[in-house]
């Protein structure tokens, strides 16, 4: 047995190195925490408010790209997943069936083995409405994602069909939503590959700084 998120160990302990409340774990691979910060809970959300912060930092810089999406997925592969879901009525709900609950960016669909169009979400009702530019076809589905749902059209064509989903995730438990969880189980290890590791235990120092009133 050991941990089942020796990622978020490792930026655990760098963070609290930083900040001078060095941490340890137990027999069970939890961590302890030190003096200052007295809760793994409060060591957690730490470091994946940085994975956010750290996100959006990279976000803004990939928003003067004239492919903002495609820059960001260059620049972080590894939040970048494919997964299939069932549509409902034309549509499918971001956790309707208890997963993709870290769903952030769609970046393409494939419809029943057709490559999608992906619109953005303000043609919404003009598609609805069945614009002939926007309503797609049997062979040409349009995707439109709003308020974390997943529209595909023409909707009675593919009414039940099954998608392809690529899209970027955010840092979040897949089946929940919720925060990662130090050695909590499937679903709570870092996304991020470890050249970012420092970055984030960087940022969740800073972050304790400003909290704390001061600087070192």
């Amino acid at each position: 047995m050991a941990s089942t998120t020796p990622k978020l160990d490792n930026i655990i302990r760098e963070f609290a190195q930083r900040i001078q409340d060095p941490v340890t774990f137990n027999g069970s691979f939890n961590v302890v925490p030190g003096k200052v910060i007295t809760t793994a809970a409060s060591l957690g959300a730490y470091i994946t408010e940085s994975m956010f912060i750290l996100i959006n930092q990279v976000w803004l810089q990939c928003a003067q790209a004239p492919k903002p999406l495609e820059k960001f997925a260059e620049i972080f592969p590894e939040l970048v997943v494919s997964r299939n879901v069932t549509l409902v009525a034309s549509k499918y709900t971001i956790g309707s069936d208890a997963h993709n609950y870290d769903f952030m960016y769609l970046l393409s669909a494939v419809v029943d083995n057709k490559l999608a169009a992906v619109k953005p979400s303000y043609l919404y009702t003009t598609a609805v409405l069945g614009h002939p530019q926007i309503r797609g076809d049997a062979e040409h589905p349009i995707v439109i994602e709003k308020e974390r749902s997943i529209n595909v059209f023409p909707a009675a064509t593919f009414s039940s069909s099954t998608v392809t989903l690529l899209f970027i995730k955010q840092p979040l438990v897949e089946t929940s939503g919720l925060y990662l969880t130090q050695n909590g189980g499937a679903g709570s290890e870092s996304p991020f590959y470890d050249q970012w590791n420092s970055k984030i235990a960087e940022i969740a120092m800073q972050q304790f700084l400003i909290k704390q009133g001061g600087s070192r």
